[in-house]
């Protein structure tokens, strides 16, 4: 007899991932990454989470590597660059010479 004959259940997926992925990681890599490669890694029957054997095997798979399932617009290449010392340096030295120069104006009284 098949063992996916009918849908797993979110429990029944737990159980057999037990010891590599605690429910809450789970529940949140299910919300992060719907698809895999563009199929469903879960479906939902009503607030039930179930999977059938397809999206079982797109489920491990994206466990392995979830950032294929990411399109390449949300894709992070590199993070963004640090100012260099000197921009940094010139940066403070002009709020400096800005603080400086209210410090210096006279009040009106």
């Amino acid at each position: 007899m098949d063992e996916f004959e009918k849908p797993l259940t979110l429990q029944e997926v737990l159980e057999r991932l037990k010891g590599l992925i605690g429910r809450t990681k789970l529940l949140s890599h299910l919300s992060a990454y719907p698809t895999y490669n563009g199929e469903p890694t879960h479906r939902r029957w009503g607030s039930r989470i179930i999977f059938y054997r397809d999206d079982y095997q797109r489920l491990l798979a994206s466990l392995e590597r979830p950032s294929a399932s990411l399109s390449k617009r949300e894709r992070i290449t590199h993070a963004p660059p640090l100012p260099s010392a000197e921009k940094a340096y010139l940066r403070a030295m002009k709020l400096l010479a800005k603080k400086n120069t209210k410090a210096r104006r006279p009040t009106k009284r």
